[in-house]
């Protein structure tokens, strides 16, 4: 499956080591390591601000797959953690250090794969389409937090992220909802 990666916390020093190394010649690996880091973080605050004006009127739906020490659970986040904007989105979930790759996926959903001590976690994030009640949110929160069956539900009262995400960026997914049209 194809990912448009939007940032990952694990960059690879070989695609960074020639640029470092011209900009800090003094440096030592360690330290041209430590500034990759540092600058790649800095990047997720870039990637936030580009996406900080994507507006979702109704709030975004957030459905995850838990990789725990006891073994693999669906979820989704409590109400009052829910992310209000986009770039509410792009962060961590779990306590301690994880590894995160934030990507819109080939159907254009916009994903988040957090590798932490436990497993790994998976999360899809998804607008409420505009007309949605709190009614309606409520029922498809309740389906999924109790495991039952909430795809085809959340496919009618949803609709994907990517699409907007790939206005700011350039790029296009097929079958593009109305609802998420430039100008709708």
């Amino acid at each position: 499956m194809e990912e448009h990666i939007i940032w990952d916390s694990s960059p690879d020093f070989d695609d960074w080591e020639e640029d470092l190394r011209e900009e800090y010649p003094d440096a030592s690996e360690d330290e041209l390591v430590n500034i990759m880091y540092e600058t790649n973080n800095d990047y997720l605050d870039d990637e936030r601000a580009n996406l900080r004006d994507i507006e979702v009127p109704n709030g975004i739906f957030a459905v995850a797959e838990l990789g725990l020490w006891n073994g693999h659970f669906s979820g989704v986040l409590p109400h009052e953690k829910e992310p209000k904007s986009v770039s509410d989105c792009l962060k961590s979930y779990v306590s301690g250090d994880s590894e995160l790759t934030i990507y819109v996926d080939e159907d254009g959903d916009l994903r988040i794969r957090e590798a932490h001590h436990d497993g790994t976690n998976s999360y899809l994030f998804r607008a409420y389409r505009p007309e949605v009640t709190e009614e309606q949110k409520e029922a498809l929160w309740d389906l999924a937090r109790t495991g039952q069956e909430y795809e085809s539900l959340m496919e009618q009262l949803t609709y994907r992220l990517g699409d907007l995400i790939g206005d700011v960026y350039g790029r296009t997914f097929p079958n593009r909802p109305e609802c998420s049209a430039k100008g709708a």
